[in-house]
């Protein structure tokens, strides 16, 4: 138990290192539970990203929408709004969404006591419910 082994896992191409010192018993749990956290935070978040950035590759297949003069949609450009605009777009983006937003509650959850949390994260899932709608 010198902490220079640890145990390695990966996600999404990108190693969650916990050292071996977090995992002694006499050692706060709560310090091995957040490493875990910070991993699964991370993987969560990464299929967001990568559809995200991967929108405009999507729309030349034909899986993200385009407008009739693809990519001079508009004065601004395109946006994550105009390449969801069909049903697969914007389930794909609810789908990736999933955990990342289960995650947010469940840290909720460890802030019961500050109401700002809840109606943050209820004003955050009403706007992205209001941009999956429209």
């Amino acid at each position: 138990g010198t902490g220079s082994t640890a145990l390695t896992g990966s996600f999404a191409g990108g190693p969650c290192t916990v050292p071996m010192d977090a995992l002694r018993i006499e050692e706060s749990e709560e310090g091995l539970q957040s490493s875990w956290q910070s991993c699964r935070r991370i993987l969560w978040a990464t299929p967001v990203i990568l559809y995200v950035w991967s929108l405009p590759w999507l729309a030349e297949w034909g899986f993200a929408y385009t407008c009739r003069h693809y990519p001079h949609c508009s004065a601004s450009g395109m946006s994550v709004s105009d390449f969801i605009a069909n049903a697969q777009g914007t389930g794909a983006l609810a789908v990736c969404f999933f955990n990342p937003i289960l995650a947010l509650w469940s840290n909720a959850q460890h802030l019961r006591h500050d109401s700002r949390v809840s109606v943050t994260l209820i004003w955050f899932q009403l706007s992205l419910g209001g941009l999956l709608i429209c």
